[in-house]
């Protein structure tokens, strides 16, 4: 949070849908250091009593989602009410609040009526209620039963209390870059609601080796966010080109960090990599894409070394078949070796890139780790 003399502050009127989530006016985003925090605290000014509410980023902004409804139905809060928000810490808000009549309501009276089980309005705009029989029989209109249905699970959905120390997810995704990625990258929209990133203006960026990058995030009229200024010094810093395969791997929480690994400097003629998701009767044998056997011209070899990320190296053989005048080339005999020793599983997505030259050698990466559940029929083969 900048520091001024006064908390920054905003103030927000409760129209249509307030129930459900509240939008953070666009403009206060500036306030807030290396992006918008995951989780807010909401205290009330005057019962002190606090909520945790998760933030959510959409096309039009960022939003108070999760544990939004818990504290509008507690807080018992009315249209038109007139809320002001006081950021009082980095992620923790003090709230006034003001009804129709301009004056401060008593929100400890709220919470007192709401413990004895007096509902509020909030929580009456949520509620669905059963339709009274009468004896001449009315048709019920279309989409009524389906309306309701939707209502009721949308409720049994709201969590009832949202952890500040859950543990945030990590979200990843690969690319190979292209010319203009050397002034900025995109983020895929999904990558971009699910880690918040919509919400932020700045982040920092770590290569292999430790060494961080101050970078801007910008959202475009198009909705697209992308990593904007500093993005072209990581570029440089680290070599980067046209044809690199990277892996940018993003961590949740108010560190707001993204991981960026090289996976294959994309040089022509230097080395070839292939990504596989591993099944359960790949431990014995695993079987190479048909363009990269031919590209790394394991296709014509009997022996490769492959290493592991601690640059261990294992001997494996390389066994031919030829199926309907196919050949398909594979790592036979000292492949399950390697996979025993590195704790490979089902699920596992590993990185095989290949390194030209006399030595044959196949550097193998784990990218995430399986969990042991697939292609447990899968069938085994058997080679000398």
């Amino acid at each position: 949070m900048k520091s001024n003399l006064k908390p920054p502050s905003f103030f927000k009127i409760m129209f249509n849908g307030f129930t459900e989530t509240m939008r953070i006016p666009p403009a206060f985003m500036e306030n807030f250091e290396g992006g918008v925090p995951l989780i807010f605290k909401l205290i009330c000014a005057d019962s002190r009593n606090s909520w945790f509410v998760a933030t959510e980023g959409k096309e039009e902004g960022c939003f108070f989602g999760s544990g939004w409804s818990k504290f509008a139905v507690e807080q018992n809060l009315e249209l038109k009410d007139f809320l002001v928000f006081k950021l009082v810490g980095n992620s923790t808000f003090e709230v006034e609040i003001y009804g129709r009549t301009a004056c401060k309501k008593n929100t400890t009276l709220a919470a007192k009526r709401h413990d004895d089980g007096v509902h509020s309005p909030a929580e009456r705009a949520r509620e669905v209620k059963p339709i009274k029989q009468h004896t001449a029989k009315r048709k019920k209109p279309k989409g009524a039963g389906r309306m309701a249905s939707a209502a009721v699970k949308r409720a049994r959905k709201l969590p009832k209390k949202v952890e500040m120390d859950a543990e945030p997810k990590e979200s990843s995704f690969q690319l190979v870059l292209k010319r203009y990625h050397k002034s900025y990258i995109n983020i895929p929209r999904k990558i971009a609601r699910e880690t918040g990133l919509r919400c932020k203006t700045k982040t920092v960026i770590k290569n292999s080796e430790g060494i961080t990058w101050g970078v801007d995030i910008s959202v475009w009229k198009s909705g697209q966010t992308c990593l904007s200024t500093g993005w072209s010094d990581f570029w440089a810093a680290n070599g980067l080109a046209v044809g690199t395969t990277i892996l940018l791997q993003f961590s949740g929480g108010s560190g707001n960090e993204i991981d960026v690994q090289i996976l294959n400097r994309g040089e022509p003629g230097d080395s070839s990599s292939v990504q596989l998701v591993l099944k359960d009767y790949q431990r014995y044998n695993i079987f190479l894409p048909s363009r990269f056997a031919q590209k790394t011209g394991l296709r014509w070899k009997t022996m490769a070394a492959i290493k592991d990320p601690k640059g261990k190296a294992w001997d494996v053989r390389i066994s031919t078949l030829v199926v309907k005048e196919t050949h398909q080339t594979f790592l036979s005999t000292g492949w399950s070796d390697f996979w025993a020793a590195n704790g490979l599983e089902a699920g596992t997505t590993i990185l095989l890139q290949f390194i030209g030259g006399s030595g044959n050698e196949i550097d193998v990466q784990i990218l995430k780790r399986g969990d042991g559940n697939i292609g447990a029929g899968g069938r085994h083969l058997k080679t000398n």
